[in-house]
């Protein structure tokens, strides 16, 4: 039950972080990104129960790593100790290895997960890694070109729907640990 009990609070924090980071975007108040960026980073500090009940010798600290790196960076931003520059390579890149990780932890469902419960969590690794390998061409090609608009609205629209879904996943694993 405790580890539900995280999964849930993971899941219930990750979706308000995700609403907070539209507000921040659409009315453009500095607040809101700081709470954003803060009750994100919480929301990973308790993935981290959820990661060790899932367990595996591989997949335990390739998660704790990602999520390690995503729980400081909020914190570290809001508090002027990293700029947003700096901060985004990182935050990005913990959330592709926490792709890997969601991708290993579900392609053999563990802790009792039913499978619809594992291909969500797949689907959500696989759709990431496959949005950054878009977005990442997209860069390589002409900045302002129609092909780069093209490539990173291909690559960021599924991007954005996996960050919203992974909080989802995680209320999922909770509600099923109950």
């Amino acid at each position: 039950m405790g580890s539900a009990w995280f999964a849930y609070a993971a899941g219930i924090t990750g979706t308000l972080a995700n609403l907070l980071l539209a507000a921040f975007y659409l009315f453009h108040r500095n607040w809101l990104g700081a709470l954003n960026d803060l009750t994100g980073s919480l929301s990973t500090l308790l993935m981290i129960p959820v990661a060790l009940t899932l367990g595996g010798r591989v997949e335990t600290p390739i998660a704790l790593a990602a999520l390690a790196v995503l729980t400081v960076g909020g914190p570290l931003l809001v508090f002027g100790l990293i700029s947003f520059e700096r901060q985004v390579p990182f935050m990005l890149g913990a959330f592709l290895v926490l792709s890997v990780w969601l991708i290993l932890v579900n392609r053999q469902p563990r802790a009792g997960l039913p499978s619809w419960v594992a291909t969500l969590g797949l689907s959500c690794g696989v759709a990431a890694l496959a949005s950054a390998a878009v977005a990442g061409l997209a860069l390589t090609t002409r900045a302002g070109s129609r092909l780069r608009t093209v490539l990173l609205v291909i690559g960021g629209v599924p991007g954005m729907l996996v960050w919203a879904a992974v909080p989802i996943w995680f209320l999922l694993v909770g509600w099923y640990w109950t």
